[in-house]
């Protein structure tokens, strides 16, 4: 049975995480959606640079603006994936996390693996790297789904969607904040991503200005057999609908094996190529 996806593609108030929230509150009481998915760093926004320090959430607080969200999925009885800086369990650090809840509270984080630190990308002189590809389990239109995430400049390293198709993954969202350089870069990407994991991809991205950045827009959703289902427009806000079948990943699967064929020993001799 299908479930039905939002990706949101919009641009936030940035430093004002109060003010986000209540977009994402919004968002959740009036999109028809199991899921509703924002970009990286929605409810800070992306150019805080040290600001983010101090906008950083502590995801085991009580009250506050994790409280707020996941009482709204309660209520709604949706699941949510939104991008935040989150506090890390050493002492100073702050990671760039996706955070997903669902109408039981906090299912869990991902912390971004990969920190990109070139052109207007300073990120690792503000995050922390993650050390996990956890996999997530939610209840998406009576059906139980395996969600695994990751963070914009992550899509371009295969391991990690590969990784997370291998621990069971049948849908792989991916949360951005990419401008518009980079465009043809991720449009490149999103088939080979999908067609390698035989997982759904949804993307989602910042749109707008923000600083001396403009973010594309762009939320797309990719199908397991690398076709692209729906897309946003550019340069603007708006919202993608999609549902998405699992029946289409043990299709998928059954036609081009890749994740039955994939090769241990392969995997160990792109380790050894790094050393």
């Amino acid at each position: 049975m299908p479930f039905q996806a939002a990706l949101v593609q919009a641009r936030p108030v940035l430093g004002d995480v109060k003010a986000n929230v209540a977009r994402v509150v919004d968002a959740l009481r009036r999109e028809r959606a199991d899921l509703v998915v924002f970009p990286e760093l929605f409810l800070s926004g992306y150019a805080v640079k040290d600001g983010f320090a101090e906008l950083a959430l502590d995801v085991h607080a009580p009250e506050g603006p994790l409280a707020e969200l996941a009482r709204a999925c309660r209520e709604t009885g949706k699941h949510l994936v939104v991008g935040a800086p989150t506090r890390g369990t050493a002492r100073g650090v702050v990671h760039n996390s996706l955070l997903l809840l669902g109408p039981g509270g906090l299912v869990g984080r991902y912390d971004k693996v990969y920190l990109p630190t070139f052109s207007l990308f300073e990120e690792d002189l503000w995050f922390g790297e993650g050390r996990s590809l956890p996999v997530f389990e939610a209840t998406l239109g009576g059906e139980q789904v395996r969600l695994g995430l990751c963070i914009c400049y992550d899509l371009f390293f295969p391991e990690v969607t590969k990784a997370l198709a291998l621990q069971g993954a049948d849908v792989i969202v991916c949360a951005s904040a990419s401008p518009t350089p980079s465009r043809p870069h991720f449009e490149a990407v999103f088939a080979a991503r999908a067609l390698e994991t035989t997982c759904h991809l949804l993307y989602t991205n910042l749109s707008g200005p923000q600083d001396a950045a403009l973010f594309w827009g762009g939320a797309q959703a990719w199908s397991p057999r690398g076709g692209k289902v729906a897309q946003g427009p550019y340069d603007e806000e708006g919202v993608v609908h999609v549902a998405l079948d699992l029946a289409d990943v043990a299709e998928a699967r059954r036609r081009r094996p890749v994740l039955r064929d994939t090769r241990p020993e392969v995997l160990r001799m792109l380790l050894d190529a790094g050393r």
